[in-house]
């Protein structure tokens, strides 16, 4: 037997021995023609298979390189150039010199040079544009979508490591650094995580920051490096380029001033000098911002501080060791940025600084259309450290404050829930406070600020625990609906600035400084209290008159009480139980002729004296002896005598204003039991015909 003869080929059929054929054998005999056709497709597929595989040999194992240079005979030569791996389709052979590249050597394209894997998809995918080469449903690409977006991770921060914080200062640095080249974007922080830092960031223009819960802890933000945090904005005090030249040279933590520049001043309002604008559209969401100090005597540190900056939103900001928790504008020129549309909302201060707190929540100065939305403070200041109030305002206009939630303020040198201090248009609504000196106070120093047409609105102030509900120090202020519980007092009276003022709600306990020249009465006089208008009863003689009408000489029911000789007539008023002081009195009559010859002991032997007593009385208290006398206060008992009067008509009045309060009060007097006061008239007469005529009354009501 011998082997067969093969040829790869491609057989068409592969044909059967019929039944009638006659088998026969060899090389091209009957029964060996099915067996060699199959051997020749056989030997054909074998062919191509090592052809194939050569050339995938060739592109697994290409060694030629730009770098060393190669000579290209085929589209099937591969060259590398670095991890890019390519092809040439143009003529042969292709000449590539050594360290030359595929753009020094044709170029990519069409007839040139091709890529022959994804590597290079893979390089321009993960590079800073590789977004743009994402195509996006509706048009645009994904660069377009995502592009503005950056992280502190891109530029090397380091999330919960506090050996970290001067690298972390650098990386925001730069971070921010390159939101101000491309004009903002959008900062994305890693949820939950505490990034450590040691120097103050600037915040740039067109910024929207997402913190997610993220902390900002900032080691050691002293008065001194600019009080650390982030500024938003600029000034002379927190100056960007100055704090910018400290990172740059790595000298930083570093003093942020610049003298040589001078801030805008009081009342020059940001809002109509758009040159001084160092920063706009800025939002932070969701922050928190912590201080800590390595010398547990320092302090000073403002953990968002906003300088010549307007329309800046700052939502669920939460605080802890903060001097401020946040700042916006100043009120020490030059160093007093100003501030127009800047709003913080829903604001929570876990704890100040315990050393020492300017306002817990923050302070807004020379600026306009500011607002406090929201605000809880979770610990009580340290007691007796120095200032150490809640939330202040100086040298603003139409500012809104609303939502302050204080439960326990702490009883510091300030301790003011809420100072309203040389402000127009101001609105501030729902203050809670607990544990202060002052839930509220309002003060100025500058007079300008006292508008009668553009008054401060104050409304639903509730005191707990405090000395007084509202201090007031300045004018034209509307304040209504304030409660007090377990307070001293409601309003307090500060000093004589404390003028035009409209009380809307009747307040309890009121008092003034004890250092106040005037009297309690001239607070009322000179501001609008609900509860306390002054008024005049007019009375009429015969409606006062006590004892037998036998005894008079004659009478009228209007305006004249005539009395007999030898008599003394008794007139008392009971003061009505809806009034709540007296202020004045004045009683008028006439002593009839002879009635002062008949008083002087020289001329009338014995003298008939004649003269009309009037006396304000209180009961001394409620014992029921009849043995008790009145107590009539020193400045509440006058004698007019005919003897140095004269005959004739005499008209008597007396004020009360030398009296603790300036008036007498039906209830709360250190006289006597509440509404026990009235008023005696006692008319001794020597002559007939002396006259008792009406009383006048100025009364607080």
């Amino acid at each position: 037997m011998t082997n067969m003869t093969e040829s790869p080929s491609w057989e068409e059929s592969i044909e059967l021995i019929a039944r009638s054929e006659r088998v026969s054998g060899g090389q091209d005999g009957v029964a060996n023609r099915p067996l060699k056709k199959l051997a020749n497709r056989t030997l054909y597929l074998k062919d191509k298979y090592d052809g194939l595989n050569t050339d995938l040999s060739g592109k697994v194992e290409a060694v030629k390189t730009f770098a060393g240079g190669a000579v290209l005979n085929s589209p099937r030569d591969e060259i590398l150039y670095g991890i890019l791996r390519l092809v040439w389709t143009g003529p042969f052979p292709k000449e590539v010199a050594p360290g030359s590249s595929p753009q020094t050597t044709g170029g990519v394209g069409v007839g040139a040079w091709a890529y022959t894997s994804d590597a290079v998809i893979r390089h321009d995918l993960a590079s800073y544009l590789g977004p743009s080469f994402m195509g996006m449903p509706e048009g645009g690409t994904l660069f377009d979508l995502l592009g503005g977006w950056v992280c502190p991770e891109m530029y090397g921060a380091t999330a919960g490591d506090e050996s970290a914080a001067h690298a972390n200062s650098k990386a925001f640095y730069r971070m921010f650094e390159v939101l101000r080249r491309r004009g903002g974007g959008v900062i994305y922080m890693k949820p939950g995580a505490t990034y450590c830092v040691d120097f103050i960031n600037f915040v740039p223009a067109n910024v929207r920051l997402y913190a997610c819960g993220a902390t900002i802890k900032h080691i050691n933000p002293i008065s001194a490096f600019g009080r650390g945090g982030l500024v938003i904005g600029g000034g002379q005090e927190w100056n960007y380029a100055t704090a910018k030249a400290a990172y740059e040279s790595d000298t930083y933590p570093a003093a942020v001033r610049d003298d040589t520049l001078k801030d805008l001043a009081i009342g020059d309002y940001l809002e109509f000098n758009e040159d001084h604008v160092q920063a706009e559209n800025v939002d932070i969401y969701d922050l928190r911002m912590e201080a800590a100090f390595t010398d547990s005597t320092s302090w000073g540190g403002y953990a968002i501080n906003v300088a010549n900056a307007r329309h800046v939103r700052i939502h669920n900001l939460r605080a802890k060791g903060w001097t401020q928790a946040f700042n916006f504008g100043s009120d020490v020129h030059p160093s007093s940025p100003s501030c127009y549309d800047v709003r913080i909302y829903n604001l929570v201060v876990e704890e100040a600084d315990p050393n020492r707190t300017y306002y817990a929540f923050g302070f807004i100065a020379n600026s306009t259309e500011c607002e406090v939305c929201g605000a809880t403070l979770l610990k009580p200041l340290t007691a007796g450290t120095r200032n150490g109030s809640g939330l202040a305002v100086n040298a603003v206009e139409r500012c809104r404050i609303s939502g302050i939630n204080i439960p326990d303020l702490g009883r510091t040198v300030s301790s003011e829930g809420v100072l309203i201090n040389n402000a127009r248009d101001t609105w501030v609504d729902d203050v809670r406070v607990g544990n202060a000196k002052s839930a509220l106070s309002t003060f100025y120093s500058v007079d300008s600020y006292n508008d009668a047409s553009h008054r401060n609105i104050i409304g639903r102030v509730y005191a707990n625990n405090c000395d007084q509900a509202v201090a007031i120090g300045a004018k034209y202020a509307v304040i209504q609906d304030v409660k007090s519980e377990n307070c001293t007092q409601d309003i307090y009276f500060r000093n004589i600035n404390a003028t035009g003022n409209i009380l809307k709600f009747e307040p309890g306990k009121m008092i003034i400084s004890d250092s106040s020249v005037n009297k309690l009465f001239w607070y009322l006089i000179y501001n609008t209290v609900k509860g306390w208008a002054r008024e005049y009863i007019r009375v009429r003689p015969i409606d006062m008159f006590r004892g037998n009408f036998a005894n008079l000489y004659s009478w009228d029911t209007n305006k004249s009480v005539k009395m007999n000789t030898g008599i003394t007539a008794e007139f008392i008023y009971t003061f009505p139980r809806h009034i709540k002081a007296l202020d004045a009195v004045t009683f008028m009559g006439n002593f009839s002729v002879g009635a002062q010859v008949a008083a002087d002991p020289a001329q009338t032997v014995p003298a008939r004296p004649t003269q009309l007593t009037a006396a304000i009385r209180y009961m001394a208290s409620d014992d029921p002896s009849t043995a008790e006398e009145p107590v009539i206060p020193a400045s509440g008992k006058v004698v007019i005598s005919a003897l140095t009067q004269g005959d004739g008509d005499f008209i008597k009045t007396f004020d009360l204003h030398g009296e603790a309060l300036g008036f007498l009060p039906l209830t709360g007097s250190v006289y006597g039991v509440d509404n026990s006061m009235d008023m005696r008239f006692s008319f001794v007469n020597g002559v007939a015909a002396n006259t008792m005529k009406p009383a006048i009354f100025r009364v607080w009501r």
